[in-house]
């Protein structure tokens, strides 16, 4: 899944875009997936302010902001009704108002994200078809792509990720991963494929290889990219791709000093650069 912390980095940045060319003004020369970003909830954090803020000019943005403010218990609600229903309701007006424009894909995205995970009427089931269908009408779309990172979690985990046809469930959306061309996102489906053919033993050439390019992608999260590097180590070495390994290795040296592991980091990396021969760096 995309790691929050990596998207308010994002919606900081291109709130500063926003700033400079007019806020929230349609810009044909910015992917339209770069004003859909903004949209993405953060609590409170000054992005998510300066929404609410050009909530005032704007009806549908309003109830947005409203809908999520209310679905994390920052607007009071009546009495024999719970956030998520008033929540819902909204995303539902909005989505059929207009079902296309950003706030409506927004809308879409977050009325599954209900769905998913409130604790009163869940139903996987349900909020895995409408992350597909999202996925599927708007694939270039920030909400579209970020809906298939849920699907794709959901569908490879389905029965908890039982039985015999968990491989057929990752094959199934190998031909996908190569559609998703926002980076971040991107990057967040390589690690769950990867993670996947790892945790259930099933390829570990393919384990490495979705790993080693959610690397090149880029993980700006430490703790994630430590997870990460952890993978590229153990199957680097196991496949017999031992400099890449060590390159792996002596990053998670540098990079996590107070990590529990650090000890067998520092074991591994010595281990890897005797049978490479390679000098210590300095």
């Amino acid at each position: 899944m995309m790691n929050q912390f990596n998207l308010r980095r994002l919606v900081a940045l291109l709130l500063v875009l926003a700033s400079a060319m007019g806020a929230w003004a349609q810009d044909e020369e910015r992917p339209i997936w770069e004003q859909e970003v903004m949209l993405v909830y953060s609590g409170r954090s000054t992005e998510f302010n300066r929404l609410r803020s050009l909530g005032k000019d704007n009806q549908r943005l309003s109830l947005y902001t409203n809908a999520l403010d209310t679905l994390h218990g920052k607007v009071p609600v009546k009495d024999g009704e719970k956030p998520y229903q008033i929540a819902q309701r909204m995303f539902r007006m909005i989505i059929a108002d207009n079902d296309s424009d950003a706030i409506g894909l927004a809308a879409a995205y977050y009325n599954a994200r209900v769905i998913q995970s409130n604790p009163y009427e869940q139903d996987i089931a349900a909020a895995k078809k409408l992350y597909w269908n999202l996925y599927e009408k708007w694939p270039e779309r920030f909400f579209g792509q970020m809906a298939f990172v849920k699907y794709a979690t959901l569908h490879i985990y389905d029965d908890d990720g039982s039985g015999d046809e968990v491989w057929e469930r990752i094959q199934n959306l190998e031909p996908i991963v190569s559609d998703i061309n926002i980076p971040e996102l991107r990057q967040n489906v390589h690690r769950i494929m990867g993670e996947a053919y790892f945790s259930f033993e099933l390829d570990s050439e393919l384990a490495y290889e979705h790993m080693i390019e959610a690397y090149r992608l880029g993980i700006p999260v430490g703790s994630i990219r430590i997870e990460v590097l952890e993978r590229i180590g153990a199957l680097g070495e196991e496949l017999g791709k031992n400099e890449r390994a060590l390159l792996a290795y002596d990053e998670l040296v540098r990079s996590a000093p107070r990590h529990q592991r650090f000890a067998e980091f520092v074991e591994s990396a010595e281990r890897l650069r005797n049978l490479l021969g390679e000098a210590k760096p300095e």
